[in-house]
């Protein structure tokens, strides 16, 4: 069964990060929209883009604008577009508190790579 394209857009301030994160998704044949070193440059790059991602890969922990702050913003002016926060922190009040912002989903920095592709193709929607 070919699953349909969807694109996701990497938000992380660590571009070690973004990089793998782009290398992972790319090699499971998965669009890259576009990436963000923040927050606010992923609002910014969400207001100009013509087509927007399905899904938001967004770290918690950024300068300027952090995950927790731009995933309400997110959710407000985009509602259809899914978040994944993607963070190191995985304790329970920071995964509680990322959902409350506006996160539909959670996954640790600590997770195997599989259980990472797995949840991006699920929050598509499409498998």
């Amino acid at each position: 069964m070919k699953i349909p394209p969807f694109e996701v857009a990497i938000v992380d301030d660590n571009a070690l990060v973004r990089h793998a994160t782009r290398y992972m998704l790319s090699n499971n044949n998965i669009n890259i929209a576009f990436e963000a070193e923040n927050g606010q440059d992923c609002i910014e790059k969400m207001q100009q883009s013509s087509q927007k991602p399905d899904i938001i890969v967004l770290d918690m922990e950024m300068p300027i604008m952090t995950g927790f702050q731009a995933a309400v913003i997110l959710k407000k002016n985009w509602p259809l577009t899914k978040i994944i926060a993607f963070s190191g922190r995985d304790d329970s009040e920071s995964i509680r508190d990322i959902l409350a912002a506006g996160a539909d989903f959670f996954l640790s920095k600590h997770s195997e790579p599989a259980a990472f592709i797995s949840l991006v193709r699920s929050a598509s929607g499409l498998v």
